[in-house]
C-alpha cells in the first residue's frame, strides 16, 4: 500500500477551491485566506490562513493555521466523515491522515475444485467424448443469443441506466470543525486591513 499523503502548503489546493468572499459573508467555521497589512508593518504572516472562531462588526477572530498546519489533516478527515454521514459520499482518495491497514498474512485460499479432491473424482465411465470445434462454436453462439434475449425482451426498449448524482448543499462544503482549538494561535484581524479575501471550499 502506498504511503499516506501529508497535506502541506504546496498541495493544499488539491483539497480546496478558493472563491472570493466579503466581510459580510464570513461566519464561524469558515477557512479564509487573505492579504493583511498593518501601518507599523510588524506582521509575521502577510497571507494568513485563518479558521474563523468569531466575527465582529469590524474584525474577525480566528486561528492562523500556518502556525499549526498539522491541524489541517484532522479538519479534512472530520469533513469527510460529516459528508459520508449526511450524504453517503465515501471518498478516501488522497486521505492525508487515513491510517494504513495492517499487512494481512498471506493465507492460501482453500481449493474447492472437485478435481483435486480424491473423494469426488469423476467416474471414468461417465466421461463423454470431447465435442468437435464446430459444436463448440455453435454452443457459444447459442449462449450469446440466449444472453441477448435475457437482457432485452422482444419489442421492449430498455431505458438507459441513469447514474445517481449526489447533490451536496454548498454551505456544507464551506464550514469546518477542528479537533482542537489552540488558543496560542488565536489572532484578530481588522477588516480595513484585509484584502484579496477568499474562502476555502472543500473538494468532495
Amino acid at each position: 500500500m502506498p504511503p499516506k499523503e501529508i497535506i502541506t502548503q504546496n498541495n493544499i489546493k488539491n483539497y480546496f477551491d478558493y472563491r472570493a468572499v466579503g466581510p459580510g459573508q464570513l461566519k464561524p467555521g469558515m477557512l479564509i485566506s487573505f492579504r493583511y497589512q498593518s501601518p507599523d508593518r510588524h506582521i509575521h504572516d502577510i497571507n494568513p490562513l485563518v479558521y474563523i472562531v468569531e466575527r465582529k462588526a469590524d474584525r474577525v477572530f480566528g486561528l492562523n493555521l500556518h502556525y499549526h498546519f498539522g491541524l489541517m489533516g484532522g479538519l479534512i478527515l472530520l469533513k469527510r466523515k460529516e459528508l459520508e454521514a449526511k450524504t453517503g459520499l465515501n471518498n478516501t482518495t488522497n486521505d492525508p491522515i487515513k491510517p494504513n491497514k495492517p499487512n494481512q498474512p498471506n493465507v492460501p485460499e482453500k481449493n474447492t475444485n472437485p478435481i483435486h479432491n480424491k473423494s469426488t473424482l469423476p467416474n471414468p465411465k461417465l466421461i463423454t467424448a470431447k465435442p468437435s470445434v464446430q459444436q463448440q462454436q455453435q454452443d457459444i453462439a447459442a449462449a450469446k443469443a440466449q444472453e441477448r434475449l435475457g437482457k432485452q425482451k422482444p419489442g421492449v426498449i430498455q431505458a438507459p441506466v441513469q447514474k445517481q448524482i449526489i447533490r451536496i448543499p454548498p454551505q456544507l462544503l464551506e464550514t469546518y470543525e477542528l479537533q482542537i482549538e489552540p488558543i496560542q494561535i488565536l489572532r484578530n484581524y481588522l477588516f480595513p486591513r484585509m484584502s484579496a479575501m477568499q474562502k476555502l471550499i472543500f473538494k468532495p
